[in-house]
């Protein structure tokens, strides 16, 4: 990792992680098995520590074939070591793909801090809300990464902005009826090109967890430092609370792993993680809200 340039959000969780696991004489798990999978890059680690990260291959494939393409034979080495070494050996490399693993490394040291006793000996007070709590109809809302969690904004808001670094055709429904129409309705589709300035001006912003991956999360996050609310979402994004509220995050989804051996089986059986997720792998899907958060 780098010591003299400034550290990238995925080093700076390595190194808020390994100060909490050493403050609470905490064990971090060992990297059993890597699973490579469309969409996906899969942890599978001991004591129950499990984590992803999306790898941009299948449908979120925006990258070239050369960073897409993982060498499995220097994944291979990471087996039995611990997750933070593993981690520690990816989270800064030039490779999409072995930065997806780090995440994932970091997402599975995070599932234990994630109880809500951990939580409580941490000071962080695990008081969950449904995100409607945190909508006000005046919002703006702007959600940098086309996913499911766009419906939630629907009718609970002024106006619902998504961004995402592919076409806009690929979110677009044709509807033929009486006339030719598309959708969706009622929400205003982007390039990734036009982030600066609608994250300038939005009262509410959702950002993917992928951009821990593609390291773009820093500047998204420098542009939205005025929004009330800046939420990270997605399974990429399962850190511990308080490392995300550190990097300026307020509004976590408070999901994890529920059942380690079934998530584990799943990633081995399962054509994608889709199935995985939908079958109740990722429980809690309630929002933790950083004390005080400002503005």
């Amino acid at each position: 990792m780098k010591v003299n340039e400034k550290k990238t959000v995925l080093e700076r969780s390595y190194d808020q992680l390994k100060s909490i696991y050493e403050e609470m004489a905490l064990q971090p798990g060992t990297l059993r098995k890597i699973g490579l999978k469309r969409a996906w890059n899969v942890i599978i680690g001991s004591h129950g520590q499990c984590g992803l990260a999306l790898n941009f291959t299948g449908m979120h494939a925006v990258y070239s074939e050369e960073q897409r393409i993982a060498d499995q034979e220097k994944l291979r080495t990471l087996i039995g070591l611990s997750l933070f070494d593993a981690a520690a050996r990816t989270i800064s490399s030039a490779s999409l793909q072995e930065r997806s693993i780090g995440l994932a490394c970091l997402n599975a040291l995070s599932q234990p801090l994630r109880d809500n006793e951990i939580l409580e000996k941490r000071g962080i007070a695990p008081v969950y809300k449904n995100i409607d709590s945190f909508i006000k109809k005046t919002d703006v809302v702007t959600v940098v990464g086309h996913g499911g969690v766009v419906r939630d904004f629907f009718g609970k808001c002024r106006e619902i902005h998504v961004t995402d670094m592919r076409p806009k055709e690929d979110f677009q429904t044709t509807v033929i009826g009486e006339t030719i129409t598309y959708g969706p309705e009622n929400i205003f589709l982007h390039g990734a090109d036009e982030n600066r300035d609608l994250l300038s001006r939005s009262d509410f912003v959702m950002i993917t967890g992928s951009t821990l991956v593609n390291d773009t999360f820093d500047e998204l996050m420098g542009w939205c430092a005025n929004a009330r609310v800046r939420a990270l979402y997605g399974p990429s994004a399962y850190l511990a609370p308080e490392v995300l509220f550190s990097n300026g995050v307020t509004l976590v989804q408070q999901a994890g792993i529920s059942n380690p051996e079934r998530f584990e089986f799943d990633m081995v059986n399962d054509l994608d993680m889709e199935s995985a997720l939908k079958m109740n792998q990722m429980m809690k899907h309630e929002f933790l809200e950083k004390e005080n958060p400002g503005k």
